[in-house]
């Protein structure tokens, strides 16, 4: 079972008050998945395509009914399953194996044999060892018995093995990606039936009877934004003459002869709903804070590519439309970028992120700070030479440079040096030996012994720093790192060392849940 992360709940949470942004980053985060299950139950790629749409279409108009009490992933596979089966009954033509295995699959031999079982084989197997429902839920799923489920496993097996000669298949079976990526973007169709779905059931938004005078603008735009929605479902009427039908299944041509009109589609949803311009305005000042030398007060609001500077003097506090507020302290220079983007070349800045909607960044010198999941506090310094210090006091944020990633949960901090890359978060009750070793591993070529130092002071407390560290250490530390973390807590079920080794997604994300409950 993958369970869900803290994203995956706050993006569930902003996706049932109507934000279309959080869907959509739900939908980038488990299409793969959805499709890999599409595809397996099946082996047909268009089908495998239009189940896939379908299932987000449908979790979109059913948001509410999804509760906390069953992982998001088991809702995705559960109804993605229901319509697969509801399609195999109808008959559907298998592909060949050829055609649906992406040209990068780690074992397209393996792949290839499962596609190559029977509808009723690949049922029993996706589900059971690849989506690792319980028997209970496959049962109700299929109507399948157990001992039909046990059959159709069994013979599922036997056919793989005729083609896979392997001492170890039920482990290369496991190590079967869990994310195929479909070979076309499929939000454009989702997002069509998303934003129709909106317009017909969204109520009008009410202006209250007395208008001040700071309401008349807001009057005027709410008036054009009736008649852009007007325009909007004109434009939605010609697409339904075109598309036939929500839950058609469109053919290659259908979606060559639609591809221009939803493109232009896409470009006024999108700037209807998602680029009409975060404001950020200046809600307090101290001292004499500048853009571009020029003295600014409060009530200002910054454009992008502003640059606010503070000297030693000054400070403001910017409050951020769908982020919340924004402290820029003294020393401090900060240039707007877009919407939800800023960079911070030097100084200071705290992050109180209470009405979060979207998903804020920071670009330094050394690092690009990104949210992890929408809310949190943070506090971000970035000194004359142009390194990073990140402290979470509440939500996680990932600090990127290259491809080095690290996750930093609250009550920890994160280093990165310019041009020397990034250290692993530590929390910020860490002895100053533990602490002074990080650093000393990551920044000065501290090598095995400093490792060995690191492995040896560590406590529970310091669990995140571990995973952390079993992430972007170098590759032939990782086994020392996984048996020094398993000194300190047990592993959580569904996950192995050889998981971890292998860095498998599900397994790691087991792993960081695991050590949340044990530092509670």
């Amino acid at each position: 079972m993958i369970l869900d992360n803290k994203l995956v709940r706050s993006l569930l949470s902003s996706s049932k008050e109507g934000n279309s942004g959080a869907f959509e980053q739900l939908y980038q985060l488990h299409v793969a998945q959805v499709y890999a299950v599409s595809l397996r139950l099946l082996a047909n790629q268009d089908l495998a395509q239009h189940l896939t749409r379908q299932v987000f279409i449908s979790i979109w108009k059913n948001i509410n009914d999804i509760t906390e009490e069953r992982p998001f992933y088991n809702w995705l596979v559960a109804l993605t399953a229901i319509n697969a089966i509801s399609e195999l009954k109808n008959g559907v033509p298998p592909d060949e194996p050829a055609k649906l295995i992406p040209e990068n699959h780690p074992n397209p031999k393996l792949e290839a044999a499962v596609l190559k079982l029977n509808e009723k084989q690949r049922i029993a197997l996706v589900l059971d060892r690849l989506c690792h429902l319980p028997g209970e839920e496959i049962s109700e799923l299929t109507s399948f018995t157990k001992k039909e489920i046990e059959k159709f496993l069994n013979s599922a097996y036997e056919q793989i093995s005729e083609e896979i000669r392997s001492s170890n298949l039920f482990q290369e079976i496991d190590k079967l990606p869990d994310k195929i990526s479909p070979p076309t973007d499929l939000w454009i169709d989702i997002y069509h039936d998303v934003l129709e779905w909106k317009l017909q059931n969204e109520p009008e938004e009410i202006i209250p009877k007395e208008v001040t005078s700071v309401n008349v603008d807001l009057r005027e735009i709410k008036k054009n934004r009736k008649e852009e929605k007007k325009k909007l479902k004109e434009e939605l009427k010609k697409i339904e003459k075109t598309h036939k039908g929500k839950f058609s299944k469109p053919s290659v041509a259908n979606y060559i002869y639609l591809i221009f009109a939803l493109a232009a589609l896409a470009g006024i949803i999108y700037f209807l709903f998602f680029m009409s311009g975060a404001k950020w305005q200046i809600s307090s000042t101290e001292g004499s804070p500048t853009i571009f030398n020029e003295p600014v007060k409060n009530g200002f609001t910054l454009s992008k590519n502003d640059m606010l500077s503070c000297n030693s003097n000054s400070a403001a506090t910017i409050r951020i439309e769908k982020i919340g507020i924004l402290k820029v302290r003294g020393n401090t220079n900060l240039t707007r970028t877009g919407n939800f983007e800023a960079n911070l070349d030097k100084g200071s800045i705290e992050l109180i992120k209470d009405a979060s909607e979207e998903l804020f960044a920071v670009q330094t010198p050394s690092a690009l700070i990104k949210d992890y999941y929408l809310g949190g506090n943070y506090i971000l310094n970035v000194d004359d030479e142009g390194n990073s210090i990140v402290e979470v006091k509440d939500g996680w944020v990932t600090i990127n440079f290259n491809s080095t990633e690290a996750l930093v949960p609250p009550g920890h901090n994160c280093t990165a040096k310019k041009g020397a890359g990034l250290s692993a978060p530590v929390s910020i009750s860490a002895t100053e030996e533990f602490r002074y070793d990080i650093d000393l591993f990551f920044f000065s070529n501290g090598g095995d012994g400093t490792m060995e130092s690191i492995l040896n002071q560590a406590k529970i407390k310091d669990g995140y720093t571990l995973w952390n560290l079993i992430k972007i250490a170098p590759a032939k530390y990782r086994e020392k790192i996984v048996d020094a973390l398993m000194k300190l807590m047990p592993l959580p079920p569904e996950t192995n060392k050889e998981g971890l080794l292998e860095l498998r997604p599900e397994m790691m994300q087991r792993l960081l849940d695991e050590i949340g409950i044990n530092q509670r």
